[in-house]
């Protein structure tokens, strides 16, 4: 909570685990200021630290790799990335200037439109498309598998709104059959979302 100084927030952090009511603190969406600055206080508090961080990462949104993965690396801190669709919207069901389907994320919750609907992340998307057809995987498996398989990433949280959804992420999560070539294209394709 940005309206609670941080201090006040890891005093409690540190009591909780002091306590034994939890065993680890982590934040979630922090900028790598906010990052920096937190484990620089716990540090001089000599109280509890961050051991991970929850952001945003995907084929889209790959802004953490200028300086949240270094920094985390350094530091021993986890990361969990979530979205590693980016909201659905690599999922192939979305196609620039077309409507947008019923019930999915960017019919309910409009607001992610603003986020993912850019020229730059569509050209990505569209690529993704291709590389997908060309493969014979399935956009979503190349997507979970990219963000699986990258370098500073701890674990990745997928959600579902139904079954096959969980099915598609295990599936990802235990495969090794994509190569590592084609990785390497998405990380390629993908080098305007930095």
């Amino acid at each position: 909570d940005t309206n609670i100084p941080l201090e006040e927030t890891f005093r409690a952090l540190d009591k909780l685990t002091a306590d034994g009511k939890v065993r680890f603190v982590g934040c979630s969406n922090f900028t790598s200021e906010n990052l920096k600055e937190a484990f620089d206080l716990s540090e001089r508090m000599n109280h509890a630290q961050f051991v991970s961080i929850q952001p945003n990462y995907n084929l889209v949104a790959r802004g953490i790799e200028r300086d949240i993965l270094p920094f985390c690396q350094k530091n021993t801190i986890g990361v969990l990335s979530y979205s590693p669709l980016g909201a659905g919207f690599l999922t192939g069901k979305f196609r620039k200037g077309e409507a947008i389907p019923e019930g999915t994320r960017f019919d309910v919750m409009p607001a992610h439109q603003d986020i993912y609907f850019k020229d730059a992340l569509f050209e990505i998307m569209e690529g993704l498309r291709s590389l997908a057809e060309e493969s014979g995987f399935s956009m979503v498996h190349l997507a979970l598998r990219w963000v699986m398989t990258r370098p500073g990433i701890s674990s990745v949280l997928t959600g579902g709104r139904h079954i096959g959804h969980i099915d598609q992420a295990l599936k990802a999560a235990t495969a090794e059959d994509i190569p590592d070539e084609l990785l390497v294209r998405l990380t390629e394709l993908s080098f305007k979302a930095l």
